[in-house]
C-alpha cells in the first residue's frame, strides 16, 4: 500500500484501488492546484500577467544614482600600515636571537619577534601540562 522504498515504486506496484483512483484523476488534480496557485499569486487564468494601465504622472520620476561611499576602516589587529616594515628594520639592526645582551630571553617587542633564529612560539600558544588535583 505504501510506496516508500525503491522496490515498491515500480509500475507494477501501483495496482491498488487507491492508486488507480488517484492516477485516474491525476491531471484534474494538477489543473485544480495550478488554478489555486494562479488565483493566490494574482495571475491571469491563461498564465500571462498583464500590468494594469496607469497614468504616467503617478509613476516615480527617473531616480538618479547617489554618490558611492567608500569606507576606510581601521584594521582589527590595531597595527598601522607600514608598521611591519618598521619592525623589520629594527630587527635587522639587532643581533640574532641568543646573542648580545638579551641572549635567549623571550622576545617582548614586535621587532624582537622578527629577529633572526627566533623560535616560533607566540606567548599565547604556551604548552600547558595537565595537572592532577593532588599535584600542587
Amino acid at each position: 500500500m505504501y510506496h516508500n522504498t525503491p522496490e515498491t515504486q515500480t509500475d507494477e506496484s501501483y495496482n491498488h484501488p487507491e492508486d488507480i483512483e488517484h492516477f485516474a484523476h491525476h491531471e484534474e488534480i494538477e489543473r485544480i492546484e495550478e488554478e489555486r496557485e494562479r488565483k493566490y499569486e494574482g495571475l491571469a487564468e491563461d498564465g500571462v500577467h498583464k500590468a494594469a494601465p496607469g497614468d504616467e504622472s503617478n509613476q516615480d520620476p527617473e531616480l538618479k544614482p547617489g554618490p558611492k561611499f567608500t569606507y576606510t576602516r581601521a584594521r582589527k589587529d590595531g597595527t598601522e600600515p607600514g608598521q611591519h616594515d618598521e619592525w623589520k628594520r629594527d630587527a635587522e639592526s639587532k643581533d640574532a636571537w641568543g646573542q648580545g645582551d638579551n641572549g635567549y630571553k623571550r622576545p617582548k617587542e614586535p621587532s624582537d619577534r622578527l629577529r633572526k633564529n627566533v623560535p616560533y612560539k607566540p606567548s599565547r600558544m604556551q604548552y600547558k601540562f595537565k595537572r592532577n588535583w593532588g599535584d600542587f
